[in-house]
């Protein structure tokens, strides 16, 4: 499994805690989206073609490209990561059944708007019905209270042929389901059994790697007691041989500069087996 990045931990563990306080309305995936959004709203079509449209306040100094750079990659990045969730089975998604004869694909703030699909219009709560009497036939207009004053101002709208349509008509009105596995992997600090597996493999291997270092070295210091013992040996044996031999020799005249000089052989090669 690839490693998640600590905003995608955030919002897995969000969802575990959505999950384990019973608040099953903060876990559909619509509420989630519009938390998010800082543009107006996201509508998207599945026919004739798939197709998303952004809708943002008109501002003088920020295009519709700059609101869709902005806040509509996050929309694409948050559903792409729920559909990642799904295949890792780290979370189900159970659907919403409405009794709407036509499913709503708009996501904007409910309680703060109401929506006219037929003239793309915005109407805030609280706006006049005699302010509406006098602009309500402009399209794409946004109206809103500011104090005590009612205003309307123009919406930036931009359109966007893609497939995406089909990704969030298929996700937007479920229930995030977390499942045990997530519970799990939050719990055991953003570690998954494959992570805590390989871990553990790694631990074994470092254990293992250092007892044969160990059994290495034990090895190479008998290896040289067995040397050492086996140098001295051979001394033992030259010296025996040796005196053997002087004895066997013993009517042969030795002079005492050359019996001096076999013994100091002798005792520098036993010096030099013992320090080595």
């Amino acid at each position: 499994m690839r490693l998640f990045t600590s905003k995608e931990n955030t919002i897995i563990k969000q969802l575990v805690a959505y999950k384990q306080s019973g608040k099953l309305r903060d876990l559909q995936v619509a509420p989630l989206l519009r938390k998010n959004l800082s543009i107006l709203a996201l509508r998207w079509e599945v026919e004739p073609i798939p197709q998303v449209f952004v809708y943002a306040p008109h501002r003088e100094n920020r295009t519709i490209e700059e609101s869709t750079r902005e806040n509509f990659f996050s929309v694409l990045d948050f559903v792409f990561f729920i559909e990642e969730l799904v295949e890792r089975r780290f979370v189900k998604l159970l659907e919403i059944p409405s009794r709407l004869p036509e499913k709503q694909r708009i996501l904007y703030d409910k309680e703060k708007y109401s929506f006219n699909s037929d003239k793309n219009q915005f109407v805030e709560n609280g706006v006049d019905e005699s302010f509406l009497s006098l602009f309500g036939d402009f399209q794409y207009q946004l109206f809103g209270v500011k104090g005590n004053m009612t205003y309307a101002t123009n919406i930036d709208t931009q359109i966007i042929p893609n497939s995406f349509a089909y990704n969030l008509d298929k996700i937007a009105y479920t229930i995030i389901y977390p499942l045990p596995i997530a519970e799990e992997y939050v719990r055991e600090g953003f570690y998954s059994l494959e992570d805590r597996r390989h871990i553990s493999q790694q631990k074994l291997n470092s254990a293992t790697l250092l007892t044969t270092n160990e059994s290495l070295r034990t090895s190479k210091d008998a290896l040289k007691i067995s040397n050492r013992s086996y140098k001295v040996a051979i001394c033992a044996l030259l010296l025996s041989f040796i005196f053997g031999l002087i004895q066997c020799c013993s009517d042969s005249k030795v002079e005492d500069n050359q019996f001096d000089k076999l013994i100091q052989t002798i005792q520098d090669n036993a010096r030099t087996t013992i320090n080595d």
